[in-house]
């Protein structure tokens, strides 16, 4: 079975997606381009665009424009699946290679909307001593909380990363709905991780081993999981060493500006 394929673009960046073509091209993988929006770009943000940032992003009242930009681009991604027949799509920035289809893994989905594939959160699950081939954020969350957090566990990265994630229809259509209840408050790959937490039962040694997770605590209603979400302990992608992140983390707005152009 064929599974769409969504890579995330901006235009100006040409090496990034010839390196993502190819390692595609090995596998015999066809995709889709999805338009990214570029946060840097004179004009930014539209209306429709400035109508998404949250009250706050990060609890403070200033966010990163490439941050807000990333989260929308993976919007566009969401409403791209929606608005296909298909049941699933594997979405993907453009900095990945993709090393298996995505087929491989529907199987191990079973009930859950989210299941990320990407080498991220595979390196949290086996340091959380997962072994089955995916196995439910929680319990990821709950075994790395017990370590101290990513933060101190050698090899980690700190963020989850949303680099590639399998999607279900279903899926796509919670996401967007909680961004439009919500707004931009986080980035996108944190995003998934809230919504897919019963937050109602956070404990402190979570709190404590995940600051992002207690800063969302702090300023967002906890609600019980709305989205069912997995990790695939065997990635089906990596990150090209080549290509860095775009966003420009030194460079912030306040939030009151964006929410002026609404």
């Amino acid at each position: 079975m064929a599974i769409p394929v969504y890579v995330i673009n901006r235009e100006c960046d040409t090496a990034r997606m010839a390196a993502f073509a190819a390692s595609a091209t090995k596998k015999n993988i066809d995709f889709e381009r999805v338009p990214a929006i570029d946060g840097h770009a004179p004009g930014f943000p539209l209306p429709d665009e400035a109508g998404m940032t949250g009250p706050h992003f990060w609890g403070a009242d200033r966010i990163k424009p490439g941050a807000l930009a990333c989260f929308l681009s993976h919007r566009r991604a969401w409403l791209r699946l929606v608005e296909n027949d298909a049941s699933h799509a594997l979405i993907c920035e453009d900095d990945i290679e993709i090393r298996e289809s995505p087929a491989r893994v529907l199987q191990v989905v079973g009930g859950a909307e989210i299941l990320f594939c990407n080498q991220r959160l595979a390196d949290w699950a086996m340091a959380a001593g997962e072994t089955s081939r995916a196995t439910g954020l929680d319990r990821v969350i709950a075994r790395l909380a017990a370590r101290g957090g990513p933060g101190v566990v050698e090899g980690l990265r700190p963020a989850p990363g949303a680099d590639c994630y399998l999607l279900c229809r279903e899926g796509a259509m919670q996401l967007l709905a909680l961004a439009e209840r919500d707004g931009v408050v986080c980035g996108v790959d944190w995003a998934m991780i809230w919504y897919g937490l019963d937050t109602r039962h956070l404990t402190a040694e979570t709190l404590s081993g995940f600051s992002e997770l207690a800063i969302l605590a702090r300023h967002n209603v906890r609600a019980p999981a709305a989205i069912g979400v997995k990790v695939l302990t065997c990635p089906l992608s990596v990150q090209s060493v080549r290509h860095k992140s775009v966003i420009q983390h030194d460079v912030t707005v306040p939030i009151a500006s964006l929410r002026s152009h609404r």
